[in-house]
């Protein structure tokens, strides 16, 4: 049964690369040569693919960052997609998952406290873009900051993610020092 699960997470995983690899290909000229992809991987690439020529059919749009890494002192990763929209900066993650919750919410607070802190880009919304591995279709999820509700939701995500960073970093850090004591005992 464990074997199971790890093969199905394994395909996810390689599913969830594929599909990201290829969407990053399509934003890098050099990178254009044709990939062979697994079936799921295709179907969300082509889903990504009718979300981005609908969107730039209803809005004037310019991609500003792909696969760009970005890192901390206390943490780090990798966002999907930058976008300008109509003006306004959107940052947006590609998931295969099958379920979106709101614990992707949290990963895209901790690029935002990055990208406004470290890199003084002022983010206007956040998009969540589910890509169907089963048929072309997507849901997308979003966020519009100019909205209080959306806007006070991500900096609760924000703080919840910088707390649970911080709890995590202070618990390694206090068993190494309770370690190096050397306190004895029987």
């Amino acid at each position: 049964l464990f074997r199971s699960y790890t093969k199905i997470l394994s395909h996810a995983a390689e599913v969830g690369s594929q599909c990201h690899a290829r969407i990053n290909a399509f934003f890098e000229p050099k990178n254009k040569q044709p990939m062979q992809l697994l079936e799921e991987a295709n179907y969300a690439y082509e889903s990504f693919n009718k979300w981005y020529n609908y969107v730039c059919s209803v809005a004037n749009v310019k991609p500003i960052l792909h696969e760009y890494t970005i890192t901390c002192k206390y943490f780090g990763g990798t966002l999907d997609g930058l976008y300008r929209i109509n003006d306004k900066v959107y940052i947006i993650d590609y998931k295969t998952s099958n379920h979106v919750d709101f614990d992707y919410m949290l990963q895209l607070a901790a690029y935002i406290f990055m990208l406004e802190g470290y890199e003084k880009i002022t983010i206007d919304g956040a998009i969540i873009l589910q890509l169907s591995k089963s048929s072309i279709d997507y849901n997308e999820y979003a966020l519009d900051f100019n909205d209080p509700k959306h806007k006070e939701f991500m900096n609760d995500c924000k703080n919840a993610f910088l707390i649970m960073t911080l709890w995590y970093y202070y618990l390694c850090y206090t068993e190494y020092a309770y370690n190096s004591l050397h306190l004895g005992g029987n």
